[in-house]
């Protein structure tokens, strides 16, 4: 089958909401409430999200239906999905849950989804999530199996594997699932799911999905160890793409421990690193920056400069103030209001240079959701 054939069926639009702690969460508040102010929220078909990115995409997939919408725009976005997100980005989460293991970590990623629960989801489970009912989109809240090393999609539809196939089970804890997002070892330990064989649909052609022994525990561990744009989980399924990148940059040091460990940590993040961003530039030179792909769309992340989008009348300029911000710690630990307040300015503005700038999109003037934080 030729390029052009394998992307005939490609139709919607998706967005990606990465990976990076509360720091992520609320530079995406930011993003959606822009998409939300142009009327693109009821346009998305998937939304695809990643460990921070997950705070925020869960629990908007579990309230989609109590969003009140007019000509497109939801008026309770605000009070429904953005006010109890930065309440729980004012909670010190991450010592929370390390703190009944402060010597061993096994077993903190349970911990992190009770925390989760208490503060945010409650007793929510993936059944509650949007994406079964005709013109929602489809929720995916996106972790890695490391027992089979594939790509997972958490939804209302159940626990899809990329090397497995689909375990048809809903009943999972939202918080667990938001937790597995977010648990990147060796901070946080994975958490495990328990399936029988015969639970499972099957992917054609996988040579995991044959064998039973594979098809009776996944290990969970954040969606960014395998994907933290979120990219698995659109890339080839929709014809327009938006993303939103809140991931870490990559910082040098100028001195290196003698502990082996902390050598193994650093090598291991040099490498990550590295792959992350072939697969940003294989994204914005091969998809959205292709002219002869039939994918388009748009691209916005924490460090790009606002000015690189060419619009006279974005909001906001490039300060010394929004460049810190791609450094911000990605931790769930306390974040100001004035922190709360940037980084969800520089996500709102970001988007809006990046919609109209690539998708023409229309609407009402942008404004600074947080005016006394204004970058």
């Amino acid at each position: 089958m030729s390029g052009a054939q394998a992307h005939d069926g490609l139709a919607g639009t998706a967005l990606a909401l990465s990976g990076g702690g509360y720091r992520a969460t609320l530079f995406h508040i930011g993003s959606l409430t822009r998409l939300n102010e142009l009327g693109w929220l009821p346009r998305l078909d998937i939304i695809a999200s990643v460990s921070g990115g997950s705070i925020i995409g869960g629990w908007l997939g579990c309230n989609w239906r109590s969003l009140e919408f007019r000509d497109g725009v939801a008026v309770n976005f605000d009070e429904v999905v953005a006010a109890p997100v930065r309440r729980l980005c004012g909670q010190r989460i991450d010592v929370a849950s390390l703190w009944s293991f402060p010597l061993h970590l096994r077993g903190n990623g349970s911990r992190l989804g009770l925390l989760f629960a208490r503060h945010l989801t409650g007793q929510r489970t993936l059944a509650d999530l949007a994406g079964t009912r005709e013109g929602e989109p489809l929720f995916e809240i996106m972790a890695t199996n490391l027992l089979s090393g594939g790509s997972v999609a958490l939804s209302a539809l159940g626990v899809e594997d990329s090397m497995i196939g689909v375990l048809p089970r809903t009943d999972m804890p939202l918080s667990r699932a938001i937790a597995a997002s977010c648990a990147l070892p060796p901070y946080f330990s994975p958490l495990s799911l328990r399936a029988e064989p015969h639970e499972w649909q099957l992917a054609e052609g996988e040579r995991l999905a044959q064998e039973p022994q594979h098809r009776r525990k996944l290990v969970l561990a954040d969606g960014g160890v395998f994907d933290n744009l979120g990219m698995e989980g659109v890339l080839d399924r929709c014809r327009t793409l938006l993303f939103s990148d809140a991931s870490s940059l990559f910082s040098p040091w100028n001195w290196m421990a003698r502990d082996r460990m902390i050598q193994l940590m650093r090598a291991n993040t040099v490498l990550v690193s590295r792959l992350r961003r072939m697969r940003k530039r294989y994204l914005l030179e091969q998809r959205l920056g292709n002219p002869e792909h039939p994918q388009s769309g748009a691209y916005w992340g924490i460090s790009s400069e606002i000015a690189s989008f060419g619009l006279d009348d974005a909001l906001g300029a490039d300060s010394q103030l929004s460049a810190s911000l791609a450094y911000v710690r990605t931790r769930l630990s306390t974040f100001s209001e004035q922190e709360q307040g940037q980084l969800i300015n520089w996500g709102y503005a970001l988007a809006d240079a990046g919609m109209r700038r690539y998708l023409a999109a229309e609407g009402p003037a942008p404004q600074w959701p947080c005016p006394e934080q204004s970058l």
